[in-house]
């Protein structure tokens, strides 16, 4: 084809265009895929490198999901850190479902620095009793579903957990009967060769004959060749190979490379490497004197290095991976302690666990997807084990359970993320200020306390599904004496104060008086004056299939202040729901928060 001079090149443009495009997605490819491609085992624990926060991820053996099922087992401490070839590596995060499955794993303690544990990490742990989990970790969707037992102890600060340590009175015994002696002995070797080598090097003698000296020298060749090879750490070692041949009167010799994998050592290579006769015949040329030199401060640094681990005893010579062990129970902190102030996150997720419990076929079944067109239209799941429920869903978030008339039959769940219910509490105790008349605010016009009263009682529904909404708040907000105190009795609605009887109206659900600047000012105040109150929510707990219990701590004296009790009901129509709430007593049994 001939194209005029245009024509090609806008098609070079567009093949030079493409190449580059190739080449950019096969670079990214290769860089995401290395990014956690180097995995490596240390101490039973798989880890992967991540190469973005330069640190290492805990993560699994397998590259499948059921291809390290109860791949860990019993009780898993994590280090810190970890060494791998020759690199040291902080422990950053928990890699997704890096223990999922392990039904086996009763308990985990997590390491400081640790700041990710991702999804489903711990899926599926049924046998996972015990866990230790640092400050400020972010921990990612579904972390500890189907822990069944991890909330079980959750109202001890302190549990137990097995640990598995050094067994220190074992390990002195094995070092003084069977390491000690050996050290010894090598120790008094290698002073040997030193004095050997002084007298060899003081000597004007032009060669040694005797096996012992050529022996002597051909050790200080071998350890002179190694020197250009670095320190050699315990992932990497080379080996000095010789190799007679009928042909030559002195052995070829040869450097090996070789590092540690996890199946054992594999070999890198090999290098060759001159012979020097005169060290075979025990000529001692000044090149030979200098490999006896370089040999001598070698071993003045190995005899050092024996003689500490000499002096310090197990702790210095024993190998560590084979140092013996005894498993000990010892004490952690309990994360999920309610009185653990600094671990809301957690204490949610023991509060989630708890108000599912003899619900657990909504988040382990599929339901069945129906819709009924009359008397309601509407959409629902419905579940074999309990096929008389009917589920309404939004997507993954359960609505409410209902019955086969439309009747509310259970909430799921109350957290601390649902604004409704919380501020219903807040208006009940600014609420508790105006019937003791704080500020004096019921020597204000009646615009004034109608706005006050309208404000309070947004979003509130009474009881009875009645219109009198203010009269349902007020018993709502009083608490045992108080209402003896304020109102006499409380269906007449009268407050008294030192001036006059005041009696508060009733406010139909569809009176919306006009704004007005003093009551928006007294509300704004009383938010103020509880903004320590209302700090924290310190409790949410289930009390029935469809109440909770609900208590704030102050956010100054980190003390309980204020409790109430969310009830949820149907609502005017069927597979509808609405709440009520009501100030409480404050319960006796209240976990106390533990400062740190």
């Amino acid at each position: 084809m001939i194209m005029q001079n245009g024509q090609e090149s806008t098609y070079r443009y567009t093949i030079m265009k493409y190449l580059i495009k190739t080449l950019l997605i096969a670079v990214f490819s290769i860089v995401a895929s290395e990014t956690f491609a180097q995995h490596f085992k240390v101490d039973n624990i798989y880890y992967s490198i991540d190469r973005l926060t330069g640190g290492v991820r805990v993560t699994n053996g397998g590259d499948k999901s059921n291809s390290y099922s109860d791949e860990y087992r019993g009780d898993i401490v994590i280090p810190d850190s970890v060494t791998y070839m020759g690199r040291t590596y902080t422990v950053t995060s928990i890699d997704i479902k890096a223990f999922s499955g392990c039904t086996r794993l009763t308990s985990v303690v997590i390491p400081k620095d640790v700041k990710d544990i991702f999804g489903e990490a711990f899926e599926g742990c049924t046998g996972l009793t015990a866990i230790s989990l640092p400050d400020n970790v972010k921990m990612w969707y579904n972390v500890f579903a189907g822990c069944t037992n991890l909330f079980q102890k959750s109202d001890s600060m302190m549990i137990n957990t097995t640990r598995l340590v050094v067994d220190t009175l074992k390990a002195e015994e094995i070092f003084n009967s069977d390491i000690k002696p050996s050290l010894i002995k090598e120790y008094e070797k290698g002073t040997a060769k030193q004095k050997r080598i002084e007298e060899i090097q003081c000597s004007e003698q032009k060669k040694v004959k005797t096996p012992e000296d050529l022996d002597l020298l051909n050790q200080a060749y071998m350890r002179y060749l190694l020197k250009d090879y670095g320190t050699i750490d315990k992932y990497h070692k080379v080996e000095i190979k010789s190799e007679k041949i009928p042909s030559l009167k002195q052995p070829v010799y040869a450097i090996d490379f070789f590092r540690k994998e996890e199946s054992g050592w594999f070999f890198e290579g090999r290098k060759p490497i001159s012979t020097d006769n005169n060290v075979a015949k025990g000529v001692l040329t000044s090149e030979v004197r200098q490999y006896l030199a370089f040999y001598d401060g070698w071993l003045k640094d190995s005899l050092k290095a024996e003689h500490h681990k000499i002096d310090w005893g197990w702790t210095e010579g024993f190998d560590k991976e084979k140092l013996p062990r005894k498993e000990i129970i010892v004490p952690i902190r309990n994360s999920f302690y309610r009185g653990s102030f600094w671990y809301f996150e957690y204490i949610g997720m023991y509060e989630e666990f708890q108000q599912k419990k003899g619900w657990e076929f909504l988040y382990t079944e599929d339901g069945k997807y129906h819709d009924d067109s009359y008397p309601v239209k509407i959409g629902y799941y419905v579940y074999d084990s309990h096929s008389n429920y009917r589920v309404i869903r939004d997507e993954d978030k359960i609505e409410g359970v209902y019955d086969s008339q439309g009747n509310l039959v259970y909430i799921p769940l109350l957290n601390r993320n649902q604004y409704d219910e919380f501020v219903s509490i807040k208006r009940l105790v600014y609420l508790k200020d105006y019937l003791r008349n704080k500020y004096e605010i019921h020597s204000q016009p009646k615009e004034t306390q109608d706005y006050i009263k309208y404000e309070l009682s947004k979003g509130f529904e009474s009881e009875n599904n009645g219109s009198d909404l203010f009269s349902s708040m007020i018993a709502a907000a009083l608490i045992g004496s108080a209402a003896d105190e304020l109102l006499s009795p409380v269906n007449a609605h009268k407050v008294k104060n030192k001036t006059k009887e005041y009696t508060i109206n009733s406010l139909s659900q569809n009176t919306k008086p006009r704004w007005d600047k003093t009551g928006e000012n007294y509300i704004a105040q009383l938010e103020k004056d509880h903004t320590d109150d209302f700090g924290y929510v310190y409790m949410i707990e289930r009390l029935s299939n469809v109440s909770f219990r609900v208590v704030y701590l102050n956010k100054q004296t980190l003390k309980p202040s204020y409790c109430a009790v969310i009830t949820y009901r149907t609502g005017e129509k069927p597979y509808t729901v609405k709440f009520s709430t009501k100030l409480v007593d404050m319960p006796s049994d209240i976990p106390p928060v533990i400062r740190e």
